[in-house]
């Protein structure tokens, strides 16, 4: 599949190299106080003198020539600079390739920032006190750049040279504030290497572990909370410290499988709903310093299991784990810092889309296909994109769910 980022907030973790790769300046945040979907947000509340934004970062070497990305806006309070801030920004090697930027107004325009002019025309105001879907397409082949607001397509036109390729996302404000506070929430957010057409609409949910699964090949470490889907359940990761729980697989091609809550619980995915894809993460690390593992990430329902690989690379970890060692679908040396997650699209037992009962029934795991060393466990999630069968979505503010006030 294309796809190749899947973020709904829903983690509570934006620290560096967590789902994201990184977040810069105060401003920018996870919060449960405005949700499209699911329980969180991203927040980009700039105060005067500050900036804020989340950065994920697809490779070290800017690989990538064409790329879809698509995420959801809501203008709390719209930014009083006297010009347009940078929204979105898709930098090369070493360079700003493109941006998408919005005014004071509310107004968004695309931009070649390697020629430093405008791509086509600007679009409508956002509409108030909703969210508004954006999408931005990069096509390196013939250097066309689109973007569209709420399914219409505003600016088209030749963007910048893709010779270097892509490297990294820059999602909210990284121009300092000087007129007067302001905020901005984003959410349910994708990105799809390799098509050039636009990412469609979708919400995103977050499925923890809550049950023993299939196969329980390793064992508990750190703290014993007596279930091995509650050592891997937590949100946000605890990352080690003071009552860190986690799970060992100390031996060649050990599994651990679990079940996740349900899909059609309160607050997940509405029935009747289009389920466009499931994504699998993990945050690992490695039982020893300066050693090399490989796991792959699992898929799996009425036994049948769609699984992928993370190949063989130099890492770092100790024991017991600290931080600073834990990474986010990914092993470190690789290409890629933050990649690729496991995007499932079909239910494995089938070979068709997903229905509601069979995510239901659905276990996630991880095997150490090379645990030299140790391949140490400390989250474990799935990610499901749905679209609700009206087409559309509401915040949880609009459907009742958190009370609205500005006060």
């Amino acid at each position: 599949m294309s796809q190749s980022f899947l973020s709904g907030f829903e983690m509570n973790d934006v620290r560096d190299g967590g789902l994201w790769t990184a977040t810069s300046g105060i401003g920018a945040y996870q919060s449960t106080f405005m949700a499209r979907t699911g329980t969180g947000s991203g927040a980009l509340f700039i105060n005067v003198g500050h900036t804020g934004y989340f950065v994920w970062q697809a490779s070290n070497t800017s690989t990538a020539t064409t790329i879809s990305t698509r995420f959801y806006i809501y203008a709390y309070t719209t930014h009083q600079e006297a010009s347009a801030l940078k929204l979105y920004q898709l930098w090369g090697a070493s360079a700003l390739q493109l941006s998408l930027r919005i005014d004071s107004s509310n107004v968004l325009s695309l931009w070649n920032e390697v020629a430093g002019t405008q791509i086509g025309s600007s679009s409508s105001a956002l509409t108030a006190d909703t969210w508004n879907m954006i999408q931005v397409v990069y096509s390196g082949g013939s250097t066309t750049c689109k973007a569209a607001l709420n399914g219409t397509e505003f600016a088209t036109g030749t963007g910048p040279s893709t010779a270097t390729g892509f490297k990294k996302i820059w999602l909210g404000f990284s121009e300092v504030c000087a007129v007067a506070d302001y905020g901005y929430f984003v959410d349910d957010v994708r990105v799809d290497y390799a098509i050039t057409s636009y990412v469609g609409p979708g919400s995103v949910v977050q499925l923890v572990p809550n049950a023993a699964g299939s196969n329980a090949m390793g064992s508990r470490i750190g703290t014993d909370t007596g279930n091995d889907w509650d050592q891997v359940n937590d949100n946000p990761p605890e990352n080690s410290g003071t009552g860190w729980s986690g799970y060992n697989l100390d031996a060649n091609n050990d599994i651990l499988d679990l079940n996740v809550e349900a899909a059609s619980g309160t607050g997940k995915v509405p029935a009747g709903s289009t389920i466009n894809c499931v994504s699998i993460n993990v945050r690992h690390t490695g039982g020893s310093s300066a050693a090399s593992q490989a796991i792959k990430r699992r898929c799996t329902h009425s036994g049948t299991t769609t699984a992928d690989v993370l190949a063989n690379q130099t890492i770092v970890g100790n024991t017991p784990p600290v931080a600073a060692d834990w990474i986010t679908n990914t092993v470190y040396g690789t290409v890629f810092r933050n990649p690729h997650t496991l995007f499932v699209a079909n239910c494995p037992s089938t070979g068709t889309a997903w229905t509601i009962a069979q995510l239901d029934a659905m276990e996630i795991g991880i095997q150490a296909t090379d645990a030299s060393p140790d391949v140490f466990i400390d989250a474990l999630w799935a990610l499901v994109e749905y679209i609700p069968p009206s087409g559309g979505v509401k915040d949880l503010i609009q459907m009742g769910i958190i009370p609205f006030s500005r006060a």
